[in-house]
């Protein structure tokens, strides 16, 4: 009891945490432009599909909420411990009787028998994840061969049409993993919605390993060809794949297929009432449901367990160096070469709208930081008195220390070439600011002496790089 209560308030906890750093910003207001989305998914992910801008229409619609909320690293790790916990319970040995805890709570008063075993048996939960995994496996190879029927040429089976198969591959999941949630939740007698919560986990970490699978082997199924062009069996190519879908599928989709389940076990149980209220029906007394062999479920879950907390501790390390965790975004759906140049008069509007969003002021702390920590150099104690550099300077220092990582989780600059100096700028006051902290934490004058230098040297660089951006940001203004 205490640690499924414990699971419950790390769910709440990530939540908020996630509230705290994206989800806020809804209560603003809807901040994205469907129109918008939808032209620069029409000019940046060119293909050849069947009613592209009606089909790009919904995609803009959905992608906005989906990219702040279905991607984030905290939905996945809540998801994980709400139908990960639930399945541990079939690891224990089934209860004969009540517990001790509970006839030492009677005081001595008649313990209540059981009518029979808590948990139903595994197998049927496991039955209602294979109806969902058929589904999801058998709408995956549907899928495939429609899409074979208007498979455009190889140099163009990326962007509009790579992200059409994407993302009906994620619905027939979804689909499937829905369907087990809804099954469980009509046909389980006791601890329904848990036990829909283990076979929708189940069978979304199997769909997608069957669509995985599917992927790995493209270009070698002959009618079922999507995406490769020639058949070589490799499963790293399909990684980015499950990059892209496996925050989704075992996300939020797994909250979805809760609300689902409690929507049918609330149907059953009303219907239930009313059939008891014409005719009182029996309480089954069939069989007892033969035990398992412990052995195999420990194996069982354990496998699962484990296989949904690397991927979904994969799925929340950065990629690279100093990038977020792995969203939704064009340069995973296009190879950056076939990607066009955008016109000039695009890139100044993509820079003004970059400081008009809060590029302005990320610029204006950053120089703000940079000056005050001049300023205090001005002073003949600031690298002899320890004292006037722990009250004026280290406060500086540690701001530049964390306007780098919120700078970091910014939109980059349009122009690449400006947000390669932007990033090494801020990498720069970065590690001066945390050499000017521990210089002075750790009384090494020589170490704090070097970040000032450093700092005198960002002092001297920041306003071309900042005269760069406002005057890009101005030909986009003088267009308008």
């Amino acid at each position: 009891m205490l640690l499924g209560l414990a699971a419950i308030w790390v769910v709440f906890a990530l939540w908020y945490a996630w509230w705290q750093a994206d989800g806020h910003t809804f209560t603003t207001g809807w901040a994205y432009s469907e129109t918008g989305i939808r032209d620069a998914l029409l000019h940046d992910l060119p293909g050849t599909v069947p009613a592209d801008r009606d089909v790009l229409a919904g995609f803009a619609a959905a992608l906005p909420l989906l990219l702040p909320i279905g991607v984030d690293p905290f939905i996945g790790w809540a998801a994980a411990v709400l139908w990960l916990l639930p399945l541990l319970a079939w690891t224990r040995r089934p209860a004969t009787g009540v517990p001790d805890w509970a006839r030492r709570a009677l005081r001595g008063a008649p313990a209540p028998e059981l009518s029979g075993p808590l948990l139903p048996r595994l197998r049927r939960v496991l039955l209602a994840a294979a109806a969902g995994t058929a589904l999801c496996w058998a709408g995956t190879v549907a899928l495939m061969a429609v899409m074979h029927t208007w498979q455009p040429p190889p140099e163009r089976r990326y962007g509009t049409y790579m992200l059409i198969h994407l993302t009906l591959v994620l619905l027939v999941v979804v689909c499937g993993t829905l369907t087990a949630a809804a099954l469980t939740g009509l046909t389980a007698r006791r601890f329904p919605l848990l036990v829909a919560l283990v076979a929708a986990g189940t069978t979304a970490l199997l769909g997608l390993a069957g669509a995985a699978v599917l992927g790995t082997a493209d270009g070698c199924l002959g009618p079922l060809n999507t995406l490769a062009t020639s058949c070589h069996v490799m499963p790293a190519k399909v990684w980015p794949t499950v990059q892209l879908l496996f925050p989704l599928a075992l996300g939020l989709n797994i909250f979805v297929a809760a609300a689902v389940a409690l929507l049918c076990t609330a149907a059953r149980g009303a219907l239930r009432s009313r059939h008891r209220t014409a005719a009182a029906s029996p309480p089954d007394s069939g069989p007892a449901p033969r035990r398992e062999r412990l052995v195999l479920r420990r194996v069982t879950a354990g496998a699962v367990c484990l296989t949904v907390l690397a991927l979904t501790a994969a799925m929340s390390l950065p990629r690279d160096r100093g990038t977020g965790h792995i969203s939704l975004t064009k340069q995973q759906l296009i190879p950056t070469a076939a990607l066009p140049t955008p016109s000039p008069q695009v890139l100044a509007a993509q820079t003004d709208a970059w400081l008009r969003l809060g590029g302005a002021g990320l610029m204006a702390r950053f120089t703000t930081e940079v000056l005050a920590v001049l300023t205090a150099l001005q002073d003949k104690a600031a690298l002899t008195d320890r004292g006037f550099a722990v009250t004026r300077i280290r406060p500086h220092c540690v701001a530049l220390e964390h306007l780098a990582t919120e700078t970091a989780a910014y939109f980059p600059v349009p122009d690449s070439g400006t947000q390669t100096r932007w990033a090494a700028l801020h990498e720069r006051g970065k590690q001066a600011g945390a050499d000017c902290r521990r210089g002075i934490e750790e009384g090494k004058l020589t170490v704090f002496a070097a970040a000032m230098r450093s700092c005198v040297d960002i002092g001297a660089s920041t306003p071309g790089v900042l005269d760069s951006i406002n005057a890009e940001a101005g030909r986009g203004r003088s267009g308008h």
